[in-house]
């Protein structure tokens, strides 16, 4: 899976927001979601 085909297809966004939430809650230094997008 590639992120950026998550992007192009709006269909997928909510599972890329959920994907980033995701993440947040599991970094070590408690990122939020939307700094963790910027970052790609």
């Amino acid at each position: 899976m590639n992120l950026f085909d998550l992007y192009e297809d709006k269909s997928k966004h909510a599972e890329l927001a959920e994907l980033f939430n995701y993440t947040s809650t599991q970094h070590q230094l408690d990122l939020a979601a939307n700094f963790l997008e910027k970052e790609l």
